[in-house]
């Protein structure tokens, strides 16, 4: 599943450009990037790409939990099966902080306690976003998802990039 990576990459760029470094201080201390029009596309792909990424439902084709009975993991037991798993919940975790970070200003939001309280209901709402994604969708074969992932969603994140560099 690389066919999420080039629209990652391209959400991930519109923060870059509108705070005008790479650096993940710089982007942290940059005012919000949720609140621009190239912010919200943006963000929406990522969220996008965070369930391609997390290989849930409708993108979790390299498990197939349902045609196969333990999915790719069907060779593990115990502790490796223990440490895929582990990985995948705090990519559960790790991946809409990261995206809080990008978008919302992580912590410093706001001054204050307002800063953390906000940061963690943004990650509770991506968290709860993304839960109720992969409980109410069906899975989609593999050449949708490509086809997906390499058409609109990749055109919805040129579009958020340009209108970053257009100042929207």
């Amino acid at each position: 599943m690389i066919a999420y990576e080039l629209p990652l990459v391209l959400a991930v760029l519109v923060p870059v450009i509108q705070a005008n470094s790479i650096r993940l201080g710089d982007l942290i201390s940059a005012p919000s990037v949720a609140g621009s029009v190239s912010g919200v596309l943006a963000l929406l792909v990522a969220i996008t790409c965070m369930q391609a990424k997390l290989t849930l439902v409708p993108f979790d084709m390299p498990e197939a939990e349902t045609e196969l009975s333990g999915g790719a993991l069907i060779e593990y037991s115990g502790p490796p099966l223990a440490m895929f798993k582990l990985t995948r919940a705090m990519m559960l975790f790790t991946l809409p902080v990261f995206l809080v970070a990008l978008f919302f200003g992580g912590l410093a939001s706001s001054p204050g306690w307002q800063g953390p309280l906000l940061a963690a209901l943004a990650w509770f709402l991506l968290v709860a976003l993304t839960i109720v994604i992969r409980n109410t969708t069906p899975r989609v074969r593999t050449d949708q998802a490509v086809r997906f992932f390499w058409g609109p969603v990749s055109l919805v994140a040129l579009l958020a990039v340009a209108l970053a560099w257009a100042g929207w």
